[in-house]
């Protein structure tokens, strides 16, 4: 159920995860910090970095008693990288809601973490907002197959192209664009999670390394009847994903890799969901 206190009283932790650009995760906690009218803790969790960016990180919010830096001994990848965030802001500082920024995000509002907070309703697991690019177009929500049979001829086409079959990989996405429709699902680089999506869950689908969080998000909420939404007058600038550039060395397929090793929960949670509804029906 919503939070029953105002956003002012409301605790907020703001988990941000780093990897080797440091830089710019300091950019984001620094935009965090100028947050007003919320009782908020910024969790930043260095994910394995093998560079100097846990102790820079360290050195320069030593004393801020806002900020907690943590650090994972290995890259364990978004989710389960920032469950190491969910879980400490939620046991040691007893947070209601957690907000979830990629590091290269920048809160240019003063009050956004209030206007999250302030749009909370019943029945809500997760709340995002307007994204805003670096050359000042809002960045439009993709849309996703939620269900099967649509999920397995993306699976398939995400395998074929993994491997090289471009031609049977076009034809089987050309396939389930006619017959299939997407699901607009909110943006993974900035999110926040409710109180009432902490009723059922502790943090995020931990099974995935990197890639198609957003819509195991969307399958979390609609197994517990829980609804996702945008929140039109909030927004956040999106600088353009520099970590995942430096993970990847500029290598397309291996993001494609990754995508399909992700891909087969989405799949597994589809065929899941597609049993319920023919039980049910």
């Amino acid at each position: 159920m919503k939070c029953r206190s105002n956003s002012a009283t409301c605790k907020v932790a703001v988990c941000i995860l780093n990897y080797l650009n440091y830089k710019e995760t300091i950019d984001c906690v620094d935009s965090v910090l100028q947050q007003k009218g919320c009782t908020y803790r910024i969790i930043v969790v260095d994910n394995g970095s093998d560079n100097e960016s846990y102790s820079l990180l360290k050195r320069k919010y030593h004393g801020e008693q806002k900020v907690t830096v943590l650090r994972a001994h290995k890259n364990y990848g978004f989710a389960k990288g920032h469950n190491i965030g969910i879980c400490y802001a939620r046991r040691y500082f007893a947070v209601e809601y957690v907000l979830l920024l990629n590091s290269d995000i920048i809160l240019p509002e003063e009050d956004y973490i209030k206007k999250m907070v302030d749009a909370d309703e019943d029945g809500v697991g997760v709340l995002g907002s307007r994204i805003i690019l670096r050359d000042g177009r809002e960045y439009q929500f993709e849309k996703q197959y939620t269900t099967f049979p649509a999920t397995a001829f993306r699976y398939l086409q995400l395998l074929f192209y993994c491997n090289g079959v471009y031609q049977i990989a076009d034809y089987l996405e050309q396939k389930a664009e006619k017959k299939y429709k997407r699901e607009e699902i909110l943006h993974g680089s900035a999110f926040m999670l409710t109180p009432e999506y902490f009723r059922y869950y502790n943090g995020l689908y931990d099974k995935t390394f990197l890639y198609e969080e957003e819509t195991l998000l969307y399958f979390y909420c609609k197994r517990r009847n829980l609804k996702e939404k945008k929140v039109n007058n909030a927004s956040v600038l999106h600088k353009g994903g520099q970590s995942t550039k430096i993970f990847y060395n500029g290598k397309l397929s291996k993001n494609e890799r990754y995508i399909f090793k992700s891909y087969k929960y989405v799949l597994y949670e589809s065929i899941c969901d597609f049993i319920h509804r023919k039980r049910i029906t």
